[in-house]
């Protein structure tokens, strides 16, 4: 734990530390109408609307400038090297050690339960469904079937039906179950049972991943790889016929494959593509593999998913009532038919459309079936599903226990990204033991987009009129909490045996509240509260000529409510600039549930290659810079920076970038290392407070350690958010000792 020797910070720690959580003072808000045009809360998501638009617009012109067969090629070599880097690249082809756990029969065709390991000690599950060599003669085609997001994985009744209509077809199919699906629940509770599923381990998975330059497609992408790998070793498998088809997540892992794997002949993608215009502008983002860093503002799109793949055949499969829009799918396709017929290849794209809801019914299922056969065997025959007999839980686990990380030496991809994080940290130590740190910061520059304070614009400020505020003393409270006031007796913060500097003993504190509003950027407002004392009968004179800079996880109104830490603060006759960053307080999204609120619009920002981190770095210096010119006289080192919550994170990224700006930071009740996500593995999903990428370079430690003495840390919180005692908790890597 960092501790100053400096009085100011001390005090504001002790303050606090002992401080209990107060409600929120409605009268300091500032008018909703004024702070943006349309509700506060959705204030972010129509900036970066508008953001997606703009880059929409922009792809949308260079997309249709394709026309000859070079232009076309140089885009997709493009496509594929930006999309891989942003994912992190792809591991090593490590041997598959390929298993066959048993055999089921059925009439018509056969099912063999597989078990492969895409990297070492790395499992996955599946089904094999083999014709009947009697009706077809080997080698069939070989078709990939990755499954969508069902608990069940490869034992859902579609992508089983989708299994059995293949091989009743003179088709090979392998249908696998991705990570934290089916079989292979990447993390076991107490109780021995996976307590992640679908998307929410998908995404859990991927906070990590993030702070890795990863991507929880990387994952999937290479388990699709492998699968190919292993239908391709088998002897009834022709290897140069291989298709893939998959619905909803498994549309996904389709899209992603056609477009990274030129052993894939033909596909066809169910109940995902759409356009990302639409995709954002209705659903919104989902789950950790389906948001690419940076993709909006470089690519792939869901049309060159599509155009990555050209010529080779692509079915794209649709339905009307699914929640990815039909316009966007239509729209993409529209777009990539066109790139098609410049090729000369027209046919080779096509579109089936039910009249159905999300789902891999079975009109697609049969036309993924014919599209196999016409583009795999040269037959183009109507294929009709019949009645097919299910495989119960028994027949379909590959596993007696249907848990891969039951096995011996089984790895997670949690076991997989801590073990690269470990493979980091000595190389993060080295670096930051050097004495020269500038290319360092200059790295966490690039990394979170924060611009030098000299290349920042000046934010517009508009007040909207002042108001004056008294902070009863606690005495006076005691008594009108026995006269029968409604409000209990205000708690003593330090107690009567250990009294501190400036405590709340006696006394009433008066100020004047101007309400501000500072616009750091078009579509963006900060509201903020800026408190100057006027009266204090404990002192007459503040104790410093500095401006504190409050800002609060929860909001500026947090602090300013009756026994918060700005009326401390007040007390003391310190002037107090508090500020919603954007996204916080007045312009908060509601609330989701367990994820927190923000998190879509997060989600958003990545796919623009921005970080929240960044951005709301940038709102501290711009309000730093503004307190300091206009109540310090522009002095160096003239603000005094207070940060409670994870909003610690962005605070302590401007502090370290722009020293000369702060003469003290106390974060509160933050973060306390993203090695915490990695090592920790359950997170509560604060996408708000990662940065692409970041572990490869930095971790937070490294940053509070370039601020030495200006800087006091209290009640760090793990990654679940849960307070960390000093000697709890996973151990930090070794570049963040200070």
């Amino acid at each position: 734990m960092n501790r100053t020797t400096l009085s100011f910070p001390l005090l504001i720690a002790l303050l606090l530390l002992f401080a209990a959580p107060v409600s929120a003072d409605d009268d300091l808000d500032l008018p909703a109408d004024k702070i943006c045009d349309g509700p506060t809360n959705e204030m972010m998501h129509r900036h970066l609307l508008g953001q997606v638009n703009r880059a929409n617009e922009r792809w949308a012109a260079e997309y249709e400038k394709l026309a000859s067969p070079d232009e076309i090629a140089a885009y997709q070599l493009c496509v594929r090297e930006r999309f891989l880097d942003a994912i992190g690249g792809l591991p090593d082809r490590t041997p598959l050690e390929p298993r066959i756990t048993g055999t089921v029969s059925r009439s018509g065709y056969r099912v063999e339960k597989v078990l492969f390991q895409s990297q070492p000690n790395h499992y996955v599950t599946g089904l094999l469904f083999l014709p009947d060599s009697e009706r077809f003669e080997p080698p069939y085609p070989g078709v990939l079937v990755p499954c969508g997001h069902s608990k069940e994985g490869k034992g859902y009744e579609s992508y089983q039906s989708a299994g059995a209509l293949f091989a009743l077809n003179g088709l090979a199919a392998l249908v696998f179950d991705p990570i934290d699906q089916g079989e292979r629940g990447q993390y076991l509770g107490p109780g021995g049972w996976p307590e992640l599923c679908g998307t929410t381990g998908h995404s859990t998975v991927g906070m990590g991943c993030i702070l890795l330059g990863q991507n929880t497609a990387r994952f999937e992408i290479w388990d699709g790889m492998r699968a190919i790998d292993y239908l391709q070793s088998r002897p009834e498998v022709d290897p140069k016929k291989i298709g893939c088809t998959g619905c909803s997540g498994g549309g996904t892992q389709t899209s992603y494959l056609m477009a990274l794997d030129d052993r894939i002949q033909a596909a066809a993608p169910s109940c995902y593509l759409t356009s990302m215009a639409r995709l954002l502008a209705t659903i919104g983002p989902q789950d950790a593999e389906q948001n690419i860093f940076g993709q909006l503002r470089f690519g792939p799109r869901h049309a060159d998913f599509i155009l990555a793949r050209a010529p080779s055949p692509v079915l794209v499969l649709a339905s009307t009532q699914d929640f990815f829009d039909i316009g966007g799918t239509w729209d993409t396709f529209r777009r990539a038919k066109r790139t098609y017929t410049r090729l000369g290849r027209a046919a080779d794209l096509d579109i089936l459309e039910s009249d159905e809801k999300h789902g891999y019914n079975q009109l697609h299922r049969e036309g993924a079936a014919r599209w196999m056969r016409r583009r795999l065997l040269g037959d183009d025959r109507q294929v009709v599903e019949p009645k097919i007999e299910l495989l119960v839980e028994e027949e379909y686990q590959c596993l007696p226990d249907g848990k891969v990380m039951n096995l011996p030496g089984a790895r997670s991809v949690y076991d997989l990204n801590e073990e690269y994080e470990a493979e980091l940290a000595p190389r993060r130590a080295a670096a930051w033991a050097k004495e020269d740190k500038a290319p360092l910061v200059e790295q966490v520059r690039q990394l979170t987009g924060i611009r030098k304070l000299a290349d920042l614009p000046r934010p517009e400020v508009e007040i909207f009129g002042t108001c004056q505020k008294s902070f009863p003393s606690p005495a006076v409270k005691e008594v009108e909490g026995k006269n029968g006031n409604d409000n209990p007796p205000a708690a003593e913060p330090h107690g009567e045996t250990n009294p501190q500097p400036n405590s709340l003993s006696t006394g009433e504190a008066i100020c004047r509240v101007e309400k501000l509003l500072i616009r750091p950027e078009k579509g963006v407002a900060l509201p903020a509260l800026l408190f100057l004392p006027e009266t204090n009968t404990e002192k007459e004179k503040p104790d410093s000529d500095r401006v504190v800079l409050y800002v609060n996880e929860q909001g500026k109104s947090t602090g300013a409510a009756p026994g918060g830490e700005i009326e401390k603060l007040v007390r003391s006759g310190r002037t107090v600039l508090a500020v919603d960053l954007r996204g916080t307080g007045q312009t908060a999204p509601a609330s989701r549930g367990f994820y927190k609120a923000e998190w879509k619009d997060a989600a958003m920002a990545y796919m623009l290659g921005r970080s929240y981190v960044g951005m709301r770095a940038e709102d501290v210096l711009l309000c730093a810079r503004y307190a300091a010119q206009r109540l310090a006289d522009g002095r160096p080192e003239s603000v005094d920076l207070i940060a409670v919550g994870n909003i610690g994170i962005p605070a302590l990224h401007a502090a370290a970038l722009e020293p000369q700006l702060f003469h003290s930071v106390c974060v509160s009740r933050s973060l306390r290392s993203w090695t915490d996500f990695i090592r920790g593995r359950l997170n509560r999903f604060q996408m708000t407070d990662v940065v692409h990428g970041a572990l490869t370079c930095y971790d937070l430690p490294d940053l509070a350690a370039t601020l030495a003495d200006k800087l006091t840390i209290e009640q760090p919180v793990d990654a679940m958010g849960k307070a960390i005692e000093d000697g709890n908790g996973p151990e930090i890597s070794q570049s963040s000792s200070n």
